[in-house]
């Protein structure tokens, strides 16, 4: 069975200020749960022109993200690239499908996000990028698969068949 829909953007709208290079969101509580997969989408929206340069000419938006444990020093490390970059009179809007890979771990989330031009080569012609933000909280669950599945190997066999 296929699974496919849209995720749709529920209020977590952020705005990227191109002078601060500040990124902010006036939505309240940003929580997500260990392992949360294609549930959460943010929306982003950034000046066209930043600088003088028109920034729908990126053909590269990445959203780099440090998913850190609480109480240690465990971080996951990711990247994903937007893939619905929209360009609009005076706005560059794209978003983020948060992916189990960016909620590893009970914690926060910290990111950033960088606009790339690349050449033929792929080699960096123009990059610009914002500053971290980090008021993104994963919270833990009493998610036990792995441990059922260790204890009771038999009984999940015989209900599968």
């Amino acid at each position: 069975m296929i699974h496919d829909h849209n995720i749709v953007d529920a209020g977590k709208h952020f705005t990227i200020d191109s002078s601060l290079r500040t990124i902010t969101t006036e939505t309240g509580n940003l929580i997500l749960v260990k392992g949360d997969h294609n549930s959460e989408r943010y929306t982003f929206e950034i000046s066209r022109l930043v600088e003088g340069h028109d920034m729908s000419q990126c053909n590269r938006v990445e959203i780099h993200f440090d998913n850190i444990a609480n109480g240690s020093k465990e971080v996951n490390e990711g990247l994903y690239i937007a893939k619905d970059v929209v360009a609009e009179d005076e706005t560059v809007r794209f978003s983020w499908l948060i992916s189990g890979n960016a909620t590893q771990l009970a914690g926060t989330i910290s990111f950033w996000i960088n606009f790339v031009c690349t050449n033929d080569d792929d080699e960096i012609i123009y990059a610009w990028g914002t500053d971290v933000f980090k008021k993104v909280t994963v919270i833990d669950n009493n998610r036990n698969t792995e441990e059922v599945v260790h204890r009771f190997p038999d009984v999940l066999e015989q209900w599968k068949k």
